[in-house]
């Protein structure tokens, strides 16, 4: 294992965070901030005066916890009850609420499932309610039109939604104003649908699910508070986001605030791109991933909305096959550039490449099939009456909303893979 480092304060807690996890990773060094990478059997031989932050990034809260098992959630609610601060982004957010899959540090709750807006996506505006707090030092703010506050620019990707059970507890520093172009409530764009008028009760009836972004207008976005003497910061939106120049401010503020350390580089490591060799285990499965999101656009069932982020239609399970595209992606890169530890991993690859062979087949008959079912019935994850459809999500999937089944297995695979090329990276060995 190794060994947190004296002069890293900063830890991102990588358990269940896969795709999320690499985001956060990327944004961390587009800020210039120090960290380290850890697993929470890592986390806990370590004394918590050791340590000033835990940022935890998105990810399912269910898996979280179930992972981190008793002794890590333990760890850390001690942690921050001695002092220490938490910062956690949507489903590390999730992961500290008050629930039977949460850690309780603050008295607040989700929304229930059928209340919330469960599926927008993209750009938003945020609403800065305490526009003096000093997570937004040095950032430009809005002041748009017949409004009542100070906004800005960033994004969310699938939030849940806060329900805030003590408000003299817990600190309201950002609500949820308005989406911006580009941003979309399921596989609907947004301002298509409101600039023809077309009424969101007919589609949210249509859908089975609550659609209309305005639901969401003056909701809690970004929330703080205390647990013990320790501080947290709970975020709806993803302030972590690649290339999002407010977020980036953000996040290096946040850093001054529980570090009280300043940026310390412009931008990722680089490596030299002339030194790079493919490495054939990783470019296998890279290309394979590939393959399948080809499929998918072939078929009409998603299209990029970023380099690591699909919009896919309703009904199928975009963003499993985005997180393996990006995640393989990603360790291609890594293997290409780290030869030693490309080499240390090899193993592990060649025997995940018969993992992903066997899911890809299967795969590629699901998608094709939903794809043909489009245009009979309209379908979703509960609904579908093709028994092989059911039969293949099933053993794909499982049938919980949450990542499960063969994807699953395979995810933990590349995840474990992932983690140590980043490791090696973001805290390398003295």
């Amino acid at each position: 294992m190794t060994p947190v480092s004296k002069k890293a304060k900063a830890l991102v807690l990588w358990n269940e965070s896969q795709l999320w996890g690499l985001l956060a990773v990327k944004s961390l060094e587009d800020a210039g901030l120090q960290f380290e990478i850890v697993r929470s059997h890592e986390l806990i031989e370590h004394h918590p005066e050791e340590i000033e932050l835990l940022f935890v990034p998105g990810g399912w809260a269910s898996n979280k916890i179930q992972s981190i098992q008793e002794s890590g959630a333990t760890y850390i609610r001690d942690f921050v009850r001695l002092g220490g601060s938490y910062i956690g982004i949507c489903g590390g957010a999730g992961l500290a609420l008050e629930a039977e899959n949460g850690l309780g540090l603050l008295p607040v709750s989700r929304v229930p499932r059928a209340q919330r807006v469960p599926s927008f996506a993209g750009p938003v505006a945020i609403t800065l309610t305490k526009p003096n707090h000093p997570i937004w030092r040095d950032i430009p703010m809005n002041d748009p039109p017949q409004s009542t506050g100070q906004t800005l620019e960033t994004y969310a990707w699938w939030p849940s939604q806060f329900s805030v059970n003590e408000p003299e507890a817990v600190e309201i520093i950002a609500g949820y104003h308005k989406p911006l172009f580009g941003s979309t409530t399921s596989d609907l764009c947004i301002q298509d649908i409101e600039e023809h008028a077309i009424a969101w009760a007919a589609l949210e009836e249509h859908y089975g699910i609550f659609l209309d972004p305005k639901r969401l207008a003056n909701q809690p976005a970004v929330l703080a508070g205390h647990y013990g003497r320790g501080r947290v910061v709970l975020s709806m939106v993803h302030f972590d986001t690649p290339g999002d120049p407010m977020g980036r401010k953000v996040l290096q503020n946040l850093w001054r605030i529980h570090t009280g350390y300043e940026p310390v580089y412009a931008g990722r490591p680089q490596s030299s791109t002339s030194s790079k060799s493919l490495h054939r285990p990783a470019q296998i499965l890279h290309q394979a991933a590939r393959d399948l999101i080809r499929l998918g656009q072939r078929l009409f069932l998603w299209r990029f909305r970023s380099d690591f982020l699909l919009h896919w239609r309703r009904g199928v399970r975009g963003l499993e096959f985005c997180t393996l595209f990006v995640i393989t992606r990603e360790i291609a890169d890594l293997c290409a550039e780290q030869t030693k530890w490309a080499q240390s991993v090899c193993a592990e690859l060649e025997e995940t490449v018969e993992w992903m062979r066997v899911f890809s087949h299967k795969s590629k008959e699901l998608l094709t099939r939903e794809a043909l079912l489009m245009q009979q019935e309209r379908i979703n994850f509960r609904h579908c009456n093709d028994v092989r459809v059911v039969s293949l999500r099933e053993e794909l999937f499982s049938n919980q909303k949450s990542h499960g089944g063969l994807f699953k297995r395979l995810l933990d695979r590349l995840d474990a893979i992932l983690f140590v090329l980043l490791r090696n990276r973001t805290n390398p060995k003295p």
